[in-house]
């Protein structure tokens, strides 16, 4: 827990140079509590509740309520990057004590999977400024509430939140933010899962030229996709080594575009559904097509297990709860996390 804030981190210098009763560690400690406590308590409620059981842990034994006027400004003064900060310092500790044992890895690698969901935000003046102007009911045919997109990395066998990026919803794009996440991930073999909204050349292309030392999963439809993928699938194969030509307009873009070399496997989901998962992984023999399979059920488990799908539900009636609180930095919460 931070004692101190760089200047950066805070709405200006003076804050948090004095002593007060609810010193920075404290607030924090409070802050977090708050987003990851009851839904159904208030703020009131909630806090009055910390405060006597700090005292009677013995955590902080001189521990007395304050007005929640008071915790407010006090919480106004801490900038987003604090909790940005603090959800990476988390997760570089989570990994420092974490056993390397092969349960938490496929084939030696961390799986990471990517998914964004779209938030709607407290119509408060700052976050319609931020995330969306042209929100509210004075504009014809817009909703009320700013919207957000929240992309998140999520370690698949951890079952550990290790980076998220944000953006407004009109500008966002979850391939761009692959971009963002990607230099916030551990520095440790890796192998990145994506599903059917990820798949386009210009990421294929980023990431076989930026990390060329990772591992990636795609899922990708059928239908309506790549020229080779449609091919592979009409040949009625298992699997088979593809080649991705440049579409076009990516050729006007780029001028030495490359075609890419990828490993294409048949996938039957459990609804019949029949897609594809595209991969650099084109040995065979070492990663054989009913493991990448269950790699990527892997993956697909997220979006109906805990904690995962539980904390973006839990989280949009956070937001409703406490939505006189919210800023940018309760998504990067290491307790909404």
């Amino acid at each position: 827990m931070p004692q101190t804030l760089a200047d950066d981190q805070k709405q200006s210098a003076e804050h948090f140079t004095r002593t007060r009763k609810l010193s920075l560690p404290n607030l924090i400690t409070l802050v977090l509590s708050l987003v990851a406590g009851d839904k159904s308590a208030g703020v009131d409620i909630h806090s009055g509740e910390f405060f006597k059981q700090a005292r009677r842990s013995g955590c902080w034994p001189e521990a007395e309520a304050v007005h929640r006027s008071a915790v407010t400004k006090a919480r106004s003064r801490l900038t987003w990057s604090v909790f940005a900060n603090l959800l990476a310092d988390s997760v570089q500790l989570a990994y420092s004590l974490w056993p390397d044992a092969p349960e938490y890895t496929w084939h030696g690698m961390t799986a990471v999977a990517f998914d964004g969901s779209k938030y709607h935000l407290p119509a408060s003046p700052e976050l319609r400024q931020a995330f969306d102007p042209d929100s509210g009911l004075t504009f014809p045919g817009k909703g009320h509430y700013p919207q957000c997109l929240v992309s998140t990395a999520f370690d698949v066998f951890r079952r550990l939140p290790i980076a998220r990026a944000i953006s407004p919803l009109a500008e966002g794009n979850e391939r761009e933010d692959v971009k963002e996440l990607l230099p916030q991930l551990p520095d440790r073999p890796l192998v990145l899962l994506f599903d059917r909204g990820y798949p386009s050349y210009d990421l294929l292309y980023y990431l076989r030229d930026t990390t060329p030392n990772s591992a990636f999963v795609f899922r990708c439809p059928a239908q309506s996709t790549f020229k080779a993928v449609e091919n592979f699938v009409q040949s009625g194969r298992s699997e088979a080594v593809i080649w991705l030509d440049t579409a076009s307009r990516i050729r006007r873009k780029r001028p030495d575009p490359k075609s890419i070399k990828l490993r294409a496997v048949r996938l039957e989901s459990p609804d019949g559904k029949l897609s594809v998962l595209l991969t650099n992984l084109t040995d065979s023999a070492q990663y054989p097509a009913e493991s990448l399979v269950q790699l990527y059920f892997r993956r697909w488990r997220i979006e109906i297990d805990q904690p995962y799908c539980l904390h973006k539900n839990s989280f949009r009636k956070l937001v409703y709860r406490f939505r006189g609180w919210f800023d940018p930095g309760t998504f990067y919460s290491p307790q909404f996390a």
